[in-house]
């Protein structure tokens, strides 16, 4: 059993209410019998249920000692991303255009804006702009395309064309690992809207809990020194506040 990607079945469920097996297979790059196999591990356990062809998470499970060892590592840093969110979201002003990346601990940001602000949002996830609309931000430029329902992000090659149209005053950017110079994430499709939007901001704010430094993932989409703030917690390590303030970034810990 692969504990990884058991992990990200189990977000992509989080944060859709029903996904076919093909589905879950083409997006984590796998077949649909290794899929099936994780399924059926699943549903032994009482996490996940099959509703009309449908994998979805089993919400009606009291039973938490069956998921908390594979929901654990998802959960575990769920304080320090929303403290890491409200932070970075006290550094926008009135007038900012500001881009929401792809995650849900970024969307994040938008439940702790300033609600008197007159800001732009650039977004292009189904939970930012959701939660945009929730909190009554109605100047939004939102990014379009496919539907990707792993990510809940809109996407076609013509993204990076549309924001480049774009001067954001601010980037609040989401990675998956930070190792060496590099900041990486997990899918392709992420890199060139992520790119784009680093290279039409005035201001680059990478934020990223501490768990994701030393970590590498499959896809680079900008260095180190491509941001002008990185925002975490506080149990980064001393070697990593050295390094951002070696290298000119400035630390914001949260």
């Amino acid at each position: 059993m692969n504990d990884e990607r058991i992990n990200r079945i189990i977000d992509i469920l989080e944060k859709n209410e029903g996904i076919a097996v093909k589905e879950l297979a083409d997006f984590l790059q796998v077949s649909q019998m290794t899929i099936r196999r994780d399924i059926e591990m699943l549903k032994s356990k009482n996490i996940v249920k099959n509703v009309s062809g449908a994998i979805m998470l089993n919400r009606d499970n009291n039973n938490a000692s069956a998921s908390y060892s594979l929901l654990q590592h998802l959960n575990e840093y769920s304080t320090e991303k929303e403290i890491i969110c409200k932070k970075a979201a006290s550094f926008v002003e009135d007038g900012d255009i500001v881009y929401i990346d792809i995650g849900s601990t970024v969307a994040s940001i938008i439940d702790y804006f300033n609600k008197n602000l007159k800001i732009t949002a650039v977004c292009c996830t189904l939970n930012a702009m959701t939660k945009l609309y929730k909190n009554n931000i109605n100047n939004v430029y939102m990014l379009g395309g496919k539907y990707q329902s792993g990510l809940q992000m809109f996407y076609n090659e013509n993204n990076r064309d549309d924001l480049k149209h774009i001067r954001l005053t601010k980037a609040f950017i989401s990675a998956a690992g930070v190792e060496g110079d590099s900041v990486t994430c997990v899918n392709d499709i992420e890199v060139s809207t992520k790119q784009t939007a680093i290279r039409n901001a005035a201001e680059k704010y990478l934020l990223v809990d501490s768990s994701k430094f030393d970590v590498i993932k499959p896809y680079q989409f900008a260095k180190l020194e491509d941001f002008d703030y990185i925002v975490t917690d506080n149990k980064i390590s001393k070697a990593w506040r050295k390094k951002i303030k070696d290298s000119g970034i400035k630390l914001i810990i949260a």
